[in-house]
C-alpha cells in the first residue's frame, strides 16, 4: 500500500482517490496554481502602441480622391457662361423695350392719293410706342378699315420709323340717293359723300329711289353696282345702249333711259349678256314702244 505523507506545509489532494507523492526534501510553502479558466484583460495602448495603429490604420484605409468645388464644377458645365449671357440679353431687352430713342416718331405713306399720312397715323394709333412691341398685322387692319383703303402693308424700321403702302379704293359709280352723291368702288364701299365740284367727274351716276342716303365707310348693294357698271361699259363683245341715266329701286331692280324717254326694265345681273343683246337688237328696230321689260330675255314684254 502507498502511502503519502504530507510535509510540514503539504496537503493531501482529496476526491479521486489517487494520491501524488511529495517531493522529498526540505519542505516549501506550495503556491496556488494558476487558474485554468481564461481571464480577459484589457490595458490602455501606450504612446508607441497608439502610434503604430493609426499609422496601420492610415496605411489601410484608402484615401478618396478630391473632387472639384462647386464653381468649378459649374464653370465646367457652362452654366455660368450660360447664365451671364442670359442677364447680358435681358438688361439688353429691357433698355430696348423702354428706351425712348425706339419709340415711333414717323409714319412714312406709299401709294396714298385720297388717304393722307396724318389720317393713316391716326388709324393706326401708333405714335409714341415702342417699335419692338408693334404688331404690324394689327396696325394694318385698322388702316384698311379706312373707307379709301383696299389693303395696306405695313412694316417698321429702326430706330423710329413705321412704313405703310397703301393700294386704295377707286370711285367707280357716283350712287345718288335724292340730294346724297356717294363715291363708291366696284365691291360698293363708300369712299366719300358729296365730294367737290371735281369729284366723281367722268363717272357714270346711278339714281337710287326709295333707299336711304349711305354714309362714308359704309356698303351698298354690290351687285347693283356691278350690273350698273357693266350696262354703262359693257364687257368686250357685248353692245353698247345709248343711255342717258341709270335708276335703281329696289322691287324692279335696275331700269335704263335712253333719248326720247324710252325705259328697259333690265333686273338683276342674271343672264347680262343675253339682256344687253336682246335690248340692242330692239332698239335697233322699228320701235313703237316706251318701255321694254327684258328681265326674261327669251320673253320681252312691250308696255
Amino acid at each position: 500500500m502507498a502511502r503519502v505523507e504530507a510535509g510540514r506545509g503539504g496537503r493531501a489532494a482529496e476526491g479521486r482517490g489517487a494520491a501524488a507523492e511529495a517531493p522529498a526534501g526540505p519542505t516549501r510553502r506550495g503556491r496556488r496554481a494558476p487558474s485554468a479558466a481564461p481571464v480577459g484583460r484589457a490595458k490602455a495602448p501606450g504612446r508607441e502602441a497608439g502610434a503604430r495603429e493609426a499609422a496601420k490604420s492610415r496605411a489601410e484605409t484608402p484615401v478618396a480622391p478630391r473632387e472639384p468645388g462647386r464653381w468649378r464644377a459649374i464653370v465646367a458645365s457652362g452654366r455660368l457662361a450660360a447664365l451671364l449671357a442670359a442677364m447680358v440679353l435681358g438688361g439688353a431687352l429691357g433698355y430696348a423695350l423702354n428706351a425712348g430713342a425706339f419709340s415711333v416718331r414717323r409714319v412714312e405713306v406709299a401709294g396714298g392719293v385720297a388717304t393722307s399720312p396724318q389720317q393713316v397715323a391716326a388709324a393706326g394709333r401708333v405714335l409714341g410706342h415702342n417699335v419692338f412691341t408693334v404688331d404690324p398685322q394689327q396696325i394694318a387692319e385698322r388702316i384698311v378699315a379706312l373707307p379709301t383703303v383696299r389693303e395696306a402693308e405695313v412694316w417698321t424700321e429702326l430706330p423710329d420709323r413705321l412704313v405703310v403702302r397703301l393700294v386704295e379704293r377707286r370711285a367707280a359709280l357716283i350712287w345718288q340717293a335724292g340730294e346724297s352723291r356717294a363715291l363708291v368702288d366696284e365691291e360698293g364701299f363708300v369712299i366719300a359723300v358729296n365730294p367737290g365740284e371735281d369729284g366723281g367727274h367722268g363717272l357714270p351716276t346711278l339714281q337710287v329711289r326709295d333707299a336711304a342716303p349711305p354714309r362714308v365707310g359704309e356698303r351698298v348693294d354690290a351687285a347693283v353696282v356691278r350690273t350698273a357698271l357693266a350696262v354703262a361699259r359693257p364687257p368686250a363683245g357685248s353692245p353698247a345702249l345709248p343711255l342717258t341715266g341709270l335708276e335703281y329701286a329696289p322691287r324692279a331692280g335696275l331700269v335704263l333711259t335712253g333719248d326720247g324717254g324710252w325705259q328697259i326694265i333690265f333686273g338683276g345681273e342674271e343672264r347680262l349678256r343675253e339682256k344687253l343683246a336682246v335690248s340692242d337688237r330692239l332698239l335697233r328696230g322699228e320701235r313703237d314702244w316706251r318701255v321694254l321689260d327684258v328681265t326674261d330675255p327669251d320673253r320681252p314684254v312691250y308696255k
